[in-house]
């Protein structure tokens, strides 16, 4: 049985049984070298790569002491720069993805490591790069990765961790077709993000990822980009010349960090569809916009507002929801993020921007009274909500007659979906 099953896979053709390699380590795909020989070089043409240092546990002397066997045997132990080395070398055949994190000990590893970067980007035409490193010579700096010019013209999607490229008059780098671009955990400059990003002309997503600047302000000028990311990233005054920008997702994530919060915002975002930010976002939108007409949100049909270490007033809220005349859902993941006034015209201010609302989520809900009054004048102001999610912080906190009332209110409008959850302690 175990011979029939054996046959039957070595009938598959090379495209599908080097597509299962790729979802094994890479350590454990080169075992299937010894099986037979249909497999014995199969492993050097596996079209996606992916080695992490925590795989390969021996330094490079080690390694050298241990006199290697060839890639056609089981790797038995091996310093990752020496097994990758090794198989760069010996790899035949297209490279889709090129997936590697490890750690540079000194200038020798990081120019291997540069000549590896040029060598799958200018031969093997590699599309897709993700690039994670630690210099533990030099723990505080990051690794600056060489790219020839317009030599990448391959590249759909780069993500880079600790690394970063640079793009310096006359000496420039054209990622031409580069569609999505990811940078985390790195300490630059605002020149530098510029130039990064001008190399990326049809740049379409972009993530900043604990992205911090020895500048406060952060310009980020892209004619083509449609998905925007940043998380954990400290600048104050940001401005956006994105007039293409369909999903935009921002948590300065201050509430768990001393990193300071936008306080200045320009941008065009009229032709938002999505927007996930926190209160402070909000509040520099507001403010940019006060005393001037503000702009026609005409597609965006999501917000989410996440906490952050300012509070949001709700009147803040009901003038931006008042130019989303498409609004859909609307989250709010912590109530007591906002601030509630005590004229009961904000709350109906509110209600009355919110007329095509189809669902609403509230986190992290305490049921104080001003939490309950916002929730009320909703379910009895909008008629079309379907769903309206409401996860208490605790199940002590809702006394039975708010639950009651709660309940009640569902009754009045049938087709509503109240659901109470409790997700806490």
């Amino acid at each position: 049985m175990e011979g029939t099953t054996a046959c039957r896979i070595n009938e598959l053709p090379d495209s599908v049984l080097l597509h299962i390699l790729c979802f094994l380590p890479i350590k454990v795909a080169v075992k299937t070298s010894v099986l037979s020989k249909r497999w014995r070089y199969l492993c050097t043409a596996i079209p996606s790569l992916e080695f992490d240092h925590k795989d390969f546990p021996l330094s490079m002397e080690e390694a050298v002491r241990q006199q290697l066997n060839r890639l056609d045997s089981p790797i038995k132990g091996a310093d990752l720069f020496t097994v990758l080395n090794q198989f760069l070398l010996s790899h035949d055949g297209r490279l889709d993805s090129f997936n590697l994190s490890l750690t540079l000990k000194n200038d020798s590893e990081r120019r291997l490591l540069g000549r590896w970067i040029h060598h799958v980007i200018a031969t093997k035409k590699v599309t897709e790069v993700y690039l994670k490193t630690f210099l533990s010579d030099n723990p505080n700096n990051c690794y600056k990765l060489l790219l020839t010019p317009f030599s990448c013209r391959s590249i759909l999607q780069l993500r880079l961790s600790r690394c970063y490229f640079d793009s310096q008059e006359g000496n420039e780098v054209v990622l031409s077709h580069l569609r999505s671009l990811s940078l985390r955990d790195i300490l630059t400059n605002e020149g530098l993000l510029s130039r990064m990003l001008s190399a990326c002309p049809q740049l379409e997503d972009l993530s900043l990822d604990l992205f911090s600047s020895n500048t406060n302000d952060m310009q980020i000028v892209i004619p083509k980009l449609m998905n925007l990311r940043i998380v954990y990233s400290e600048f104050s005054n940001l401005k956006l010349i994105a007039p293409s920008l369909q999903f935009l997702e921002f948590d300065c994530r201050s509430r768990f960090t001393d990193k300071a919060c936008v306080s200045k915002l320009e941008g065009d975002l009229v032709r938002l569809k999505s927007l996930k930010a926190c209160t402070c976002f909000f509040e520099a939108f507001y403010k940019a916009n006060k005393g001037v007409e503000h702009p026609q949100f005409n597609d965006l049909e999501v917000v989410a507002i996440h906490p952050c270490s300012r509070e949001l007033g709700l009147e803040y809220v009901a003038s931006l929801l008042g130019n989303c005349p498409v609004l859909r859902s609307l989250y709010i993941e912590k109530c007591s993020s906002l601030s509630y006034p005590n004229d009961d015209a904000v709350y109906e201010s509110v209600v009355r921007v919110i007329q095509n609302l189809r669902r609403m989520s509230v986190e992290s809900f305490n049921g104080t009274q001003s939490e309950m009054k916002l929730v009320k004048y909703v379910l009895k102001g909008t008629p079309s909500l379907e769903l309206v999610t409401i996860d208490v912080a605790s199940m002590d906190v809702l006394a039975l007659s708010v639950i009651n009332e709660l309940l009640h209110l569902q009754k009045m409008y049938s087709q509503l979906d109240l659901k109470l959850l409790c997700t806490r302690k």
